[in-house]
């Protein structure tokens, strides 16, 4: 196996054309984490994006041929194929709400208790996974399209060109979505961080939602920040209301 790590993909998948299991094996540990990380912001579930990430790689393992490297990259290829694969998922689901309330379940339970006497990097990590479940909840609320372009632009940092390839859109096509994108990531993030969303996530998750953390909000829309910019713009804008 030693020798076949040295290869590249298109090396790769020639071996497993030929129904190479350890050159198949390399090429899965090679690329699976980029793509399961791709499928969870998508699907908002570990258990749903790794069953897609699966499935893909056991279509492809089925019919290597399909992948034509006269056309694209390996990695740009399957990335369509695992977005494909993420689209059936979310058909299979009953409702965007359902989508919604399955990942702000999921990271609320990532929160630490804090407890009496503990000292307060347990506080500082509490607030910094309160506000991760803001951002999480703003894109968890993005219309499909959208949550793919802003997935493969800032969380998988592909260039846009290749995400527009990877999405089937123009690259003016792509910057639009984007545009939208933030700009309603910039009005949910102010909403739950302003504890206007509380109730919503409450009544989709009994006990589960985390206390909001301002009790204020004016998001200011930035056509070039990314989502993390988006929510610390206005944590910035906060700390200058406070310090008037």
């Amino acid at each position: 196996m030693g020798r076949l790590n040295n290869l590249n993909d298109e090396e790769l998948i020639d071996a497993i054309k030929l129904l190479d299991e350890q050159a198949f094996t390399i090429l899965v540990v090679r690329h699976t984490q980029r793509f399961f990380k791709l499928a969870v912001q998508t699907l908002q579930s570990v258990s749903d994006a790794e069953d897609v990430v699966q499935t893909a790689f056991l279509k492809f393992w089925q019919k290597p041929t399909a992948f034509d490297p006269a056309k694209s990259k390996f990695t740009t290829w399957f990335y369509r194929v695992v977005v494909n694969q993420c689209r059936d998922k979310l058909k299979q689901r009953r409702s965007s709400d359902d989508s919604v309330s399955a990942y702000i379940e999921y990271s609320a339970s990532s929160l630490p208790q804090s407890h009496a006497g503990e000292d307060q990097g347990l506080e500082r990590q509490q607030k910094v996974l309160e506000q991760q479940i803001a951002l999480e909840y703003a894109i968890a609320r993005l219309g499909i399209n959208q949550r793919e372009a802003l997935n493969l632009v800032f969380y998988a940092h592909l260039s846009q060109s290749e995400a527009a390839q990877i999405l089937g859109l123009s690259l003016k096509a792509l910057e639009s979505v984007l545009h939208r994108a933030k700009k309603q990531l910039s009005k949910d993030i102010g909403r739950y961080l302003s504890g206007q969303a509380l109730d919503e996530i409450s009544d989709m998750n009994p006990g589960k939602c985390v206390d909001n953390v301002s009790k204020h909000s004016s998001v200011s829309s930035c056509s070039s920040a990314s989502p993390t910019q988006l929510l610390y713009g206005y944590q910035t804008q906060q700390t200058s209301k406070i310090r008037r």
